[in-house]
């Protein structure tokens, strides 16, 4: 799409503060990674990235400049001037006062401004422009490489300043890359050499770094100077003169094609394939070393192993462009800890995660036991048992193991105590187990029943004749700790002694087929397919689906000391005030107000929908939550909150089919019979969470809520002056109060005047 001219905006800057960055105890592979190709309307061989003010993305790339708008992508119309020049985009600066200056591949620059592009050449184009920085006394620098070896233009106060290879000690050597370094001064990196130009100085002089090929200079937050070529990626010293100063890169990740320090000293670059190099990006979370190199290839979902440019914007995420199109990394509040193949199951056991009284969390998939570690992680652990298929929460800590040929009782990593199966079949399937609070341990196994641990010895309960031999789907306990059986088409039962009874009979059940118990208290929590109920012993309450759409599916529910509930449903993760569920519970008239997280958060995928609760509360706080993507952690205590409103800006109106630009005191034609007003704002951490109101003077009495849609529509408008004004929330739900507006006219015809 191309710009349909002048952008209009009663739009919020940038704060001085900026509101979140990557977390440097998260890996790579536990940000948030999204992806843009062509097949998504994103340009190809993107060779530069900038931001302006205005929140907007700008992309430089073969085929010229794009913006985006983190839905859109809108190609630039090329500069049409005397001076020929190639469209493709070699360097880009957002300046402080809004201007984007590009550079060309033997184009020269320009500058966008007031929706189109104006030529800024102070001479007829010569070379390739590779880096356009401003100074802090404000000054813009353009350097280039050509016929003429390197090349700088100064631009300040409206006049241009041209310096030459060999000119005020610059050398006469290829330029590799320019930085505007934090105290004023001008960084040259050239082949083979450093140069520096102190704020207000005449003449470069030479820096005792000593510099490989192919240099690529970044900035870092404490002011440092970082380069990346063929010895490697390091800080600079900034020494002056004397004898030439070598600092050890990091091996392996050199010959970087773009280079950053975010925000919180993390770097990182971009390697060009090349041989054996395979390319992609590099990363490490700490610049003293400690944490180590990360690597992240087209094998991870990379768009391109070939990537060129990098750059962080406003809201703290990464962006990352190249021959493929365009990634963006960043934090997200979920966090999967291992991926499931998507194979996973066939020939399986079900996945179950379990927590226990100790704090620990447990897993069992793919025939193997997990546990989930203090770091996040998962580890692997060597099972007492050849091919355990089901697992349970022991009553005093630890966990029960089940398997063909053994029943192990694991506490603290060792077995303490192991009896025979009630069953020893290779193909028997065990659905379910669980302790009861008078100890007395449970299973139940497809085809033939349910089993009862009692005095060392193990023997069939049969519910009742006609359920002889059935094992219920899932089993729980009360408050009271007495058995609670579901059998699926059939009754709630609850076991109390040696005795059976139906609690809840199939009819009544409201919430469709139970999947998972959990005690709460004085209540216990039931999730089914139609929703949630709770049970105190003597009365159950539900909450339907049909009341609470979001609460289909339930598969797992926890709680913490903070006073949340925690549920994995559907597709998301709900995280409820435990207050206001109960409320819920108690009065039909009362509200639900989640916090809703789900794929665009990092989960990994949908509820499992099993036999057993998906959801878990570790010792550190940590609650897990197993998927049919693999099991995914969150920290309620370290959650990223984006405190940025969104800019807004309208971007045309469409009246009868005709595009006008959005220039405020728009005079559109007589009889206006359909009106479009498009309109966006410039989240670019989740965009597709970005929320709109509206309203049309005279029109609307109050609010329109848009949800997501970034288009409003009007029909047969009498003649009149009107002022249309649109706000937007961001994916945290934090408002531009003050939006965008626009005032356009509608004039009477000749008979209505």
């Amino acid at each position: 799409m191309r710009l349909a001219g002048i952008i209009l905006a009663l739009a919020i800057v940038f704060p001085a503060a900026r509101a979140l960055a990557l977390d440097p105890s998260r890996t790579i592979d536990q940000l948030g990674h999204t992806r843009w190709t062509l097949a998504d309307g994103a340009p190809t061989n993107i060779e530069t990235l900038a931001q302006t003010p205005n929140g907007y993305l700008w992309i430089g790339a073969q085929r010229g400049l794009y913006r985006f708008d983190g839905v859109t992508f809108e190609h630039v119309p090329a500069y049409q001037g005397p001076h020929l020049r190639s469209e493709e985009v070699t360097a880009l600066l957002a300046a402080r006062n809004g201007d984007l200056w590009v550079g060309h591949d033997w184009g020269g620059v320009s500058v966008f401004r007031d929706g189109r592009l104006w030529d800024a050449n102070p001479a007829p184009p010569n070379g390739v422009v590779v880096r356009i920085v401003q100074t802090r006394d404000g000054a813009i620098w353009v350097g280039t490489y050509g016929i003429k070896l390197a090349g700088l233009r100064r631009y300040l106060n409206g006049r241009w300043e041209i310096i030459n290879a060999g000119e005020r000690g610059l050398p006469r050597e290829h330029l590799e890359d320019v930085l505007a370094a934090q105290d004023g001064s001008l960084w040259i990196a050239l082949a083979g050499e450093l140069v520096r130009l102190a704020p207000g100085g005449a003449t470069f002089e030479r820096l005792a770094d000593r510099i490989g090929d192919g240099a690529t200079l970044a900035l870092a937050p404490d002011g440092r100077v970082w380069i990346a070529d063929s010895l490697g990626i390091r800080p600079l010293s900034g020494r002056v003169g004397g004898k030439p100063f070598s600092a050890t890169g990091r091996e392996g990740h050199h010959h970087s094609g773009a280079l950053i320090v975010d925000r919180q000293g993390g770097v990182w670059g971009t390697q060009v394939p090349d041989g054996g190099r395979r390319g992609g990006l590099a990363r490490n979370r700490d610049p003293e070393g400690r944490a180590g190199w990360e690597a992240f290839s087209e094998t991870d979902g990379l768009s391109s192993n070939n990537e060129t440019s990098l750059l962080e914007d406003s809201e703290g995420d990464v962006w990352v462009g190249g021959a493929a199109g365009l990634d963006r990394f960043r934090i997200v509040d979920l966090v999967a800890a291992q991926r499931f193949p998507s194979d996973l199951g066939v020939g399986d056991t079900p996945t179950v995660l379990q927590g226990d009284a100790d704090g620990d969390v447990w897993g069992l998939w793919a025939r193997t036991l997990h546990q989930a570690g203090q770091d996040g992680g998962v580890t692997t652990i060597s099972s007492p048992l050849e091919t355990p298929k089901a697992l349970c929460a022991a009553r005093r800590g630890g966990i029960w193991l089940f398997s063909d040929r053994r029943v192990s009782l694991l506490e603290h990593g060792r077995v303490t105590r192991d009896i025979p199966p009630p069953i020893s079949d290779r193909n028997a399937y065990l659905d379910a187990c669980v302790e009861d609070g008078a100890g007395r341990l449970w299973l139940a196994a497809t085809g033939r029943g349910l089993y009862e641990l009692q005095g060392g010895a193990w023997r069939r309960f049969d519910v009742s004749p006609e359920l002889k031999a059935v094992p219920p789907y899932d089993m729980g306990t009360d408050p009271q700790g007495r058995l609670l059986m579901y059998f699926g088409t059939r009754s709630l039962y609850r076991v109390d002694g040696d005795k059976a009874e139906p609690i809840w009979d199939r009819k009544q059940i409201s919430i469709r087929f139970i999947n998972i118990f959990y005690t709460s208290g004085r209540r216990v929590l039931m999730g089914g397919e139609g929703g949630l109920a709770a049970y105190d012993g003597k009365t159950f309450k539900a909450l339907t689906s049909v009341r609470f759409p979001f609460l289909a599916y339930v598969s797992g529910i926890a709680q913490t000391p903070d006073g949340d509930t925690w549920v994995l449903a559907g597709t998301h993760v709900l995280r409820l005030a435990t207050r206001e569920l109960n409320r819920a519970l108690d009065d039909p008239r009362a509200a639900l107000t989640p916090r809703m997280l789900n794929i665009d958060d990092g989960l990994p995928g949908a509820s499992d929908y099993g036999r057993t609760n998906d959801v878990a509360v570790s010792g550190d706080g940590r609650i897990w939550f197993l998927t049919s993507g693999g099991p995914a952690w969150i920290d309620p205590h370290h959650l990223y909150t984006n405190k940025l409103p969104p800019p807004v800006h309208i971007r045309s109106l469409s009246a009868d089919g005709r595009v006008y630009p959005a220039a405020n005191r728009l005079r559109l034609p007589t009889d206006v019979s359909s009106l479009q007003i498009d309109y966006t704002a410039t989240s670019l951490m989740a965009p597709e969470r970005v929320r709109f109101r509206y309203r049309l003077d005279g029109v609307d009495k109050t609010w329109v809520d848009a949800g997501g849609r970034r288009q409003a529509f009007y029909s047969k408008l009498a003649p009149g002056h009107y002022r249309f004004q649109v706000i937007a929330s961001n994916n945290d739900g934090v408002w531009n109060t003050t939006g965008a507006a626009i005032h356009f006219v509608i004039p009477p015809t000749f008979l209505e005047s």
